[in-house]
């Protein structure tokens, strides 16, 4: 009789463990990968975004110095 409730207990854990309601885990590190994949993202478009307006405002300081007309 204790085998038997021990073996009873046995596949009752499997079954909550092997279950697709348990994959509250996995959704978290699905989320984890995307808001890395968005971050990712963000700071590329920052660098090249921040390069361009680092440009415009150079030049713009420099005509303003110069007090000329543009020659960027």
């Amino acid at each position: 009789m204790e085998l038997y409730l021990a073996t009873k207990a046995t596949w009752s854990w499997l079954r909550s463990r092997l279950t697709p309601a348990s994959e509250r885990g996995a959704t978290a590190v699905e989320y984890g990968v995307v808001a890395c994949f968005i971050c990712a993202v963000i700071v590329i478009a920052v660098f090249f975004l921040g390069q361009s307006t680092n440009h415009s405002l150079g030049c713009s300081g420099q005509t303003i110095a110069t007090q000329s007309a543009p020659v960027c």
